[in-house]
């Protein structure tokens, strides 16, 4: 798969998921290990965004929100040091 730039990608296949309705929205439960692969290992939040390739493809993005990584424990920090 390319973009318009030409740069090239890599699709990971994390198989069907159910969308789960609650209220008036719907949620899907993303695999641990796919955010761990996208640099979300600590994240509390992501950001989302829709992709639209001109003429082609469109796609949900989830990126990790840098500004809102969870702590680490201080107890934890100082006895890896």
């Amino acid at each position: 798969m390319k973009n318009s730039s030409n740069e090239q990608f890599v699709e990971t296949e994390f198989g069907t998921r159910v969308l789960n309705k609650q209220n008036k929205n719907k949620t899907i439960v993303v695999p641990k290990v796919a955010l761990e692969n996208c640099g979300a290992k600590d994240a509390s939040e992501m950001n989302v965004s829709l992709v639209q390739v001109i003429g082609g493809e469109k796609f949900i993005k989830l990126t990790p929100n840098k500004t809102k990584q969870v702590p680490i424990n201080v107890e934890e920090k100082n006895e890896s040091s």
